[in-house]
């Protein structure tokens, strides 16, 4: 996994315009100072990259930077971010989502359908218990480790996205 941290607003541009050119779906998380998108503040804004198992991490400020994606956007529990843009001004409405959180309710409806469990299920990476056993808040952790965290969701959601996909295919799921 290759996850690099974009600090200009010319770097995210070229990440776009990258994966547009690639035209292939991206997997988009946002890293938030809590759950109450009224109170709490977008920290760091991830999508995976055009190449497999890369992300980018990047500044809120570049936020708006979303609205020039061409391409298909695969989210985990899609409402909370989208709602958490949209209350921050980026208004995604017209893009093409899928949420791996819906797929996985389709794929195995008895399953545990959080990020974590289903990470640690499918791919044996407990990178997320070991952040928050280590970290009280996001932002105490040093950058490395937010990028680390941060991109590491994306790049299993873009994973998930794709296997789920298939899954579902085979079950008669369109």
């Amino acid at each position: 996994m290759l996850i690099t941290r974009l600090k200009t607003e010319q770097d995210v541009r070229g990440l776009i315009a990258e994966i547009n050119d690639c035209g292939n779906p991206a997997a988009l998380d946002l890293e938030t100072t809590g759950l109450d998108l009224r109170k709490d503040r977008l920290l760091t804004v991830v999508l995976s990259g055009p190449q497999a198992d890369t992300a980018y991490c990047f500044p809120p400020e570049f936020r708006h930077l979303l609205l020039d994606l061409k391409v298909g956007l695969i989210l985990h529990n899609f409402k909370f971010d989208y709602q958490f843009l949209y209350h921050n001004g980026v208004d995604l409405r017209h893009h093409d989502f899928r949420d791996t959180m819906l797929m996985h309710h389709l794929f195995n409806e008895n399953l545990p359908h959080g990020l974590d469990a289903i990470i640690t299920t499918r791919y044996n990476d407990s990178y997320k218990n070991t952040f928050w056993t280590t970290y009280k808040d996001f932002q105490d952790a040093p950058e490395a480790a937010q990028d680390e965290y941060a991109g590491k969701d994306v790049i299993y959601t873009l994973r998930l996205y794709h296997e789920l996909k298939a899954e579902l295919e085979e079950q008669g799921v369109p």
